[in-house]
Order: C-alpha cells, then structure tokens, then sequence
C-alpha cells in the first residue's frame, strides 16, 4: 500500500495552511491469510496541527470477525523533519470463509486548530492587555477523513478438517487432583489447559469427547476463556482451560484415552498434533456393608440420606428415627427457619434436637454443633466433623448415596 499525497512546493513546509495538515492511513501485516487466521490491521491519523474531539468509527468487513486490540495508542514522531502527532488503533480481522475480504473504509472526524485571522481586529477595551489575549486568536476547524477500502484474500485450508486451526504454536496442559486412594463414587478432579499463539480462546475446541468413557459419569464446568495480544507481534494468544469432575461407576483399572488436538503450524506450514498421553487409575472398592446383595445406584433418584441412614440402621429406635426425620426437616427449611427466629425473638421455638441436647438452635452453627453433638452420643462418632461422618457412617456399615451425602452437608 502507498499513499499518495498532494503536490507540495519545494520547501513548503507540512503544517501549512495551504493543507489540511493531517492523514489518514491504513495497513495490514499480511495481504494473505489461511481461514480462521487473524491479521492485524492498523489505523494511523497523522496529525501536523493539533485535533481535538477525535471519534474513530469501528471497522467493518465482509465474511470476517472484527476485534479491537486493546485501546487507542499516542505517540509523537518526527516525519520529514516535522514533529507530527500520531493516534494509532489496531484491529485483528479473522477470515471465516475463503475467498476476498473487503475491509470498509475507516472514518475519522474531530477538530483541527487553524491559523490566526490576520485581517480581524480585535476590540481595544483592554488596553495593553488586548495584545496578550485577543491579537492572536485561536480557532478549531472540523475535518472528516475516510480512508482506502482494503481487500485481503482468505486461503481455504490445505486439508478438509472441521476443527482447522491455524496457529503459531499450540500447548496442552493438565492437572490431577484427588487420585490418593480413590475409590468408586469418590470425585476426581481433571483441568485441561490449552495455549494457543495465534488464534482466540473461542475458536479452540473441547476435549469432552475424549473424556467420555462408559466406565464413568463426567461433570462439566463451564470452561474459562482468556485472550491477550502478544507485545512483540500483535499476534493474539488464547487460553481456554476446562475442568471435569470424574466419578467411577465400577471398580479396578480404568484408562483414560490420549487427547489428541490437530493443528496447523503457520511457521513450518505443516500439520501437527499436540498430544496428552493416556492415563490409567486404579479405583478402590467401596466400603464391605453388612447385606452383600445392596449396592449403590447412581443412576436412579434416592431418598434423602437421613431417611436412609435411619432405615439402614435397625438398632435405631423409633424416638431416634423421628429425631432424624426432624432434622431433615430443619435442613431444608433453614433459611426460613432463621428469618422466623428474627422476627419472633419473644416467642421460642423448640425442636426434637433441642429437647434432646436442652441447647436452642438459633444458627446454621449451632446446627452443625447439634448434629455433631448427636452423632458423638448415639453413633459414637468422636472428634469428626460435618464432612467426616458421612465417611464414618461408612465404615460403621450405614448404607447411603455418598454423592448426595456431599451435596447436603
């Protein structure tokens, strides 16, 4: 791209009025690109004079996605032995199909400072003073500039591909949490990071499908997207990492697949593979119960489990299974419960818990406290917390859905 300007006087210097005294240019880094493939495109207002009131109207393109790179940049630069001004914004332009991309012109508009009025006379009421603020006075003149139409050509990629991706460099990352001992019904946790230099976060695709193994259930998270222009080259860097809660549904060695992402290198101008290898766990058994023919089912609905520790339990009595109907009772309804507490603080209101611990509830604290407090006296678990009993009750042979114990406590 050139930029032709009009024709100037042998030492006519820039700034003279016999110009405007400022321009407008665009750019690209690159004029070819693959699908899917930013470029960079700069705007530049060259400014000789100083502006004021500068709007900037967002480009437009046909068949691409346009995304600002961060926030207007002003610097000054000395062009043909003058300071000029310059305002400076960048855009990257990513292709979505191939062919020609006509890039719309840019519009500038704003205020540019102009010359004194030599022939105006200016009023003599202040005397002397009149010299210093009215000889010279100082006008700003609107200006509106438009650039070039700008056109690049989008390649159709080499090979057929539905998850083409052209990038500069690509890296995969994960991460295991929970894996000491884990048994069957226990949570595992597995984030996937992908780094990708030169596309955004978007438009990179989900290992889910790796992931899906009949041997477990998957829950996932939403995944988080983050993307950041590199300060060397403007190449865009996009981060997207996923993170999948995993839970066995049967005992002994289960293997997780290799993640295997394909990927075009714009370097080298090949293809590639970015690879996770596989992974193979050992999932414990669950916990020996007293009758070998019940087991666990995750994939029906089940009672609450209070109910189903208190029917699991034949010692229990029938005071006591009250006791834990109640308190399941006091759990779903606890936030009612306490707005009930704060508006009729004259009138007390006595639980099952209470007349056995002779202790009022007044908080979802003393809540926990009273069932900790039960548990210690009736199913001798000493020295435990919330979380731990569920795990107690286990080992003493309670029969219940630990998933959905979690998911109460």
């Amino acid at each position: 791209n050139i930029t032709v300007s009009k024709k100037q006087v042998s030492g006519q210097d820039p700034a003279d009025d016999s110009d405007l005294g400022i321009s407008l240019i665009t750019s690209t880094n690159k004029n070819q690109v693959y699908v899917k493939e930013p470029i960079v495109y700069i705007l530049k207002i060259i400014s000789y004079k100083p502006i004021v009131n500068v709007m900037i109207d967002d480009i437009k393109a046909t068949d691409a996605i346009i995304d600002a790179i961060g926030q207007p940049k002003q610097y000054d630069q000395i062009l043909g032995g003058v300071r000029a001004h310059i305002i400076e914004k960048k855009y990257h332009v990513t292709p979505l199909v191939a062919g020609t991309i006509n890039i719309l012109p840019a519009t500038v508009s704003g205020e540019i400072q102009g010359s004194p009025q030599a022939n105006s006379q200016p009023s003599q009421r202040l005397g002397m003073f009149n010299h210093f603020f009215f000889n010279n006075p100082i006008q700003f003149n609107p200006f509106s500039l438009q650039s070039d139409k700008l056109s690049i050509k989008a390649l159709a990629p080499p090979y057929a591909d539905k998850q083409w991706l052209p990038l500069q460099n690509l890296q995969l990352s994960e991460e295991w949490s929970a894996l000491d001992k884990v048994k069957v019904g226990d949570t595992i946790i597995r984030k996937i990071r992908m780094v990708a230099i030169g596309s955004f976060s978007s438009q990179l695709p989900t290992v889910k499908p790796f992931l899906q193994i009949p041997e477990v259930k998957l829950y996932v998270d939403k995944p988080v997207l983050t993307d950041n222009p590199a300060l060397n080259n403007d190449a865009i860097s996009g981060t997207k990492e996923e993170s999948f809660s995993i839970v066995a549904t049967k005992a002994g060695k289960i293997t997780f697949p290799a993640i295997k992402i394909s990927w075009w290198n714009l370097r080298t101008n090949k293809a590639e593979v970015a690879t996770l290898p596989a992974k193979t766990i050992d999932f414990l058994p669950t916990v020996a119960i007293n009758n070998p023919n019940t087991s666990i089912d995750y994939s029906v609905p089940v009672e609450p489990v209070i109910n189903q520790v208190a029917a699991a339990n034949n010692s229990i009595d029938t005071t006591v299974k009250y006791l834990i109907f109640g308190l399941l009772i006091i759990m779903a309804s606890m936030l009612a419960f306490i707005v009930i507490l704060l508006k009729k603080r004259n009138k007390p209101v006595v639980t099952s818990i209470e007349k056995h611990n002779n202790k009022p509830i007044t908080n979802v604290q003393d809540l926990r406290d009273q069932i900790i407090l039960y548990a210690s006296k009736h199913w001798q678990a000493s020295n435990i917390t919330l979380n731990q009993l569920g795990t107690y009750l286990s080992n003493a042979n309670y029969t219940y859905a630990l998933d959905k114990y979690i998911n109460l406590c």
